[in-house]
């Protein structure tokens, strides 16, 4: 598809000017000039045009007529891309900056090993650095994640990053998922205080027993989530790393009929064949910058060919920093595993409409479609290569990025 250009385009600068405040008026339309337009499920769209009004994409193709009176975006040198979206952030929860071993992250609560009741939401920080920065990197949507210390961690939920003071201006009510630990992790947690799991064998018991004893008591209001779990209304996101428990978490989820996603798999690449005739959603987790390669990944034997495999086996792959810090990061992570293998759409649909069907949210975003939510940024060049500059960032037709003049 030709998605990886050599050469960076230049913008004139007068195509930076007034680009705050021309979508902000309800009902007028506004047409978005591009050189080129990639909606991720359609091919590229060369010189396109692309129509909003009210936070909508009317519609996008080469040669569309502009109405007369419209708003226009002149991003004629540069490359329109939908916004993209980390499917497994912190992002707003963990402290940012902070140190890893000193700082409370308010994203784990290891008070106990089952923890479904806990919302990402109560600990989200519309004031977080980190958010901004994901922004200017055209990060429109994450998953926030919670914590990845006890066997079943809370709930997370979605958030559009849009210019808000609050964070319940930003979270999107009805995209909670439950996370869930399985392997190493839980262990770390519990196994010093002499409390279980003290081993890998009782985490995964401890979970069975635990499916169980929600089935069995539909009045014990702590059990709720778990009961929605095994009911298919709430998606599981199954952490794991080691190689052994990518394998049993597909077994459990099975096991339980539970609607499930892969989180971490930083050993999947050892299981081609399993995964090829399993056939799941995999979130990969933290390739190859940030704090998770050194600290977690690295007790691990991690694969820079880890994408590569995961897409060759068929699994629908979308890839999270994990993190805070490194979310701005993602277009960076998935332009370096093109050069270990991974097909230049794959990297691009692992940031846009992969983790878009992950999150459920795939009729609204994750691609540039008439109907959708015109949430997009603007590239100065390909944006999974490093010397191209994000030029502009769009939450439902609103900018909420552009780089100060002379950036």
């Amino acid at each position: 598809m030709g998605l990886i250009m050599k050469k960076e385009n230049k913008l004139k600068e007068n195509t930076l000017n007034n680009k705050n405040d021309v979508l902000a008026d309800s009902g007028k339309i506004t047409a978005v000039k591009a050189g080129m337009i990639f909606p991720v499920t359609a091919p590229p769209i060369p010189s396109g045009v692309m129509l909003i009004r009210d936070g909508k994409i009317m519609a996008l193709g080469e040669g569309i007529p502009i109405p007369e009176g419209a708003a226009v975006l002149d991003y004629s040198n540069a490359y329109l891309y939908p916004g993209f979206i980390d499917a497994g952030s912190h992002l707003g929860v963990n402290k940012e900056p902070y140190n890893y071993f000193e700082d409370v992250l308010d994203g784990t609560d290891a008070s106990s090993p089952f923890a479904a009741g806990l919302h990402s939401a109560d600990a989200f920080d519309a004031f977080s650095p980190a958010i901004s920065r994901a922004r200017s990197a055209g990060i429109t949507t994450c998953y926030i994640a919670a914590g990845h210390g006890n066997i079943i961690d809370g709930q997370g939920i979605c958030a559009k990053l849009r210019n808000s003071a609050t964070g319940s201006n930003m979270l999107l009510p009805g995209t909670e998922q439950v996370n869930i630990t399985l392997g190493d992790l839980p262990v770390r947690s519990y196994a010093h205080k002499n409390q279980a799991p003290m081993t890998r064998m009782a985490v995964y018991q401890m979970l069975r027993d635990k499916f169980r004893e929600a089935s069995k008591n539909p009045d014990d209001e702590s059990l709720t989530p778990i009961r929605l779990l095994l009911e298919k209304k709430l998606r599981a996101r199954i952490y794991c790393s080691a190689a052994q428990d990518v394998e049993r978490a597909v077994l459990l989820g099975e096991e339980f009929d539970l609607d499930f996603v892969i989180d971490g798999a930083h050993e999947a690449w050892k299981l081609p064949g399993f995964l090829k005739e399993h056939h799941m959603p995999v979130v990969l987790n933290g390739a190859p910058f940030g704090p998770v390669l050194t600290q977690v990944a690295g007790w691990y034997d991690f694969s820079l060919d880890n994408a590569a495999v995961l897409a060759d086996s068929g699994c629908p792959l979308s890839l999270t920093a994990d993190e805070s810090a490194s979310t701005a990061l993602l277009p960076y992570m998935a332009g370096f595993l093109i050069s270990r293998g991974l097909s230049a759409l794959k990297a691009l649909e692992a940031i846009t409409i992969r983790p878009a069907e992950v999150l459920g949210l795939q009729e609204r975003t994750g691609s540039l479609e008439a109907g959708k939510d015109a949430d997009f940024t603007v590239y100065s060049g390909d944006a999974l290569v490093s010397t191209s500059r994000c030029l502009g960032t769009y939450i439902e037709g609103q900018n909420v990025f552009t780089p100060h003049p002379g950036i």
